[in-house]
């Protein structure tokens, strides 16, 4: 989901509790910690400075869909997917992050209620075509007997 979080180790971890790699720790007396829209980690230390805390490292692949699914929003690299191509978003082919923001669908909804409607209607039909031609050959089988 792209959601981080402070861990009781006050590790920056994923919302399924991964550390990051290389793993991001807010120190003990610095407070509200933020990500910036080029992925780094900030924090406010005991003067009120905002103070840089780490990188969260990015990758992008030559072919994202040879990905394997490992669970938990994680993916791990195969042959089909290539070598990850490290960067900073912002730079480059790396888009900028928009933290605190919800990412929205991907679907649209009446294209796809569209299509479902249609699918259901052409298997009404071809439920319907089946009967009647069963109707037919159990007609014909009484007409022999």
């Amino acid at each position: 989901s792209g959601a981080l979080t402070v861990d009781s180790a006050r590790n920056v971890t994923t919302a399924f509790g991964q550390l990051l790699e290389p793993p991001i720790t807010i120190p003990e007396d610095h407070t509200a910690p933020a990500v910036t829209s080029t992925g780094l980690v900030t924090a406010v230390n005991l003067n009120g400075e905002q103070v840089e805390i780490g990188q969260i490292p990015f990758v992008r692949f030559i072919n994202p869909q040879g990905l394997e699914a490992l669970g938990g929003g994680l993916y791990g690299t195969t042959v089909n997917s290539g070598d990850p191509v490290e960067g900073i978003p912002g730079d480059g082919d790396f888009r900028e992050l928009l933290p605190g923001t919800i990412e929205g669908s991907n679907v649209e909804l009446v294209l796809e209620l569209t299509s479902m409607l249609t699918a259901q209607r052409a298997y009404q039909a071809s439920a319907r075509a089946f009967r009647v031609g069963d109707e037919m050959l159990q007609l014909a089988t009484d007409l022999t007997q």
